[in-house]
């Protein structure tokens, strides 16, 4: 089944806010992880000394760099929270007030006032990108890239790490995937209390089964929530990153599933700015 078959469901609104409101510091502050989710709004994760066997109809590997935190945010801002659309009808309303105010007043100073307060959503427009490309630079100076390794079924997910040296493991259930994305590069699994999973829908990353095989899963999980599928290309521009190593392994390049929250937020770039 070709990407295109996907059916191509309507994508949700959300308010645009802040960038630095927006962006979710999704690997900040992180703690290991082992054993199973148990039921609650908010997945937790029990510890369990080993995983049991697991039949996976795909396995694949993600890589959280900058360039799959960039098409995670800037489809979480641009298509999921149509921030162009937002601001553009912003900026329209504004247009509109001043020239009403200003046919009827016959003065310049009602014209200028919305004119003022349109800077705020061109601004948004115009440098949003470039926006996000400031925050993860600065991000990966000081936060350290890593790998998620993922065991697919039609009942669970489990994602593995590897720790100094040691396996840390999870499973998800598809129940608690409340929605999917779809982009011609990944899937964004949204779980409960707005936790998020990315998997590359690249062939090279896939040790087990096909991008086939992975269509026709997340076509079949999602018989019963939503499938949300845009295919146009909206992240093509990219910019040069230097990563953090660290010395030794630690934390702070582990994964915890209740950490990548739209609450969990830092404002990055306006500490940068007082800095």
């Amino acid at each position: 089944m070709d990407y295109k078959d996907l059916d191509n469901k309507e994508l949700e609104t959300q308010e645009n806010k802040d960038l630095d409101m927006e962006l979710s510091d999704e690997t900040d502050d992180i703690t290991e992880f082992s054993g199973e989710v148990v039921e609650g709004e908010n997945p937790e994760v029990v510890a369990e000394p080993e995983p049991t066997p697991m039949e996976s109809i795909v396995e694949l590997s993600t890589e959280y760099n900058y360039r799959s935190q960039k098409f995670c945010q800037l489809y979480r801002m641009r298509i999921k929270g149509k921030s162009r659309l937002i601001n553009g009808i912003m900026i329209l309303a504004l247009l509109g007030i001043g020239v009403f105010l200003f046919i009827n007043n016959k003065n310049y100073i009602y014209l200028l006032i919305p004119l003022l307060f349109m800077i705020s959503p061109v601004y948004n427009i115009v440098c949003e990108e470039k926006r996000i490309d400031k925050f993860l630079v600065k991000y990966f100076e000081t936060h350290p890239k890593f790998t998620l390794n993922y065991q697919i079924d039609e009942e669970t997910i489990r994602f593995t790490q590897f720790v100094d040296g040691e396996e840390k493991w999870a499973d998800i259930p598809w129940a608690y995937v409340t929605e999917v994305h779809a982009v011609p590069e990944y899937y964004f699994l949204y779980l409960n209390g707005g936790n998020m999973f990315i998997l590359d829908r690249n062939e090279e990353c896939l040790t087990k089964g096909t991008k086939k095989d992975l269509d026709d899963l997340i076509l079949k999980v999602t018989e019963l929530k939503p499938l949300k599928v845009y295919n146009k290309p909206y992240c093509t521009n990219f910019v040069e990153v230097t990563y953090f190593v660290p010395e030794t392994n630690n934390q702070e390049d582990t994964y915890n599933v209740n950490d990548n929250t739209d609450d969990n937020i830092e404002s990055k770039e306006e500490d940068s700015d007082q800095e």
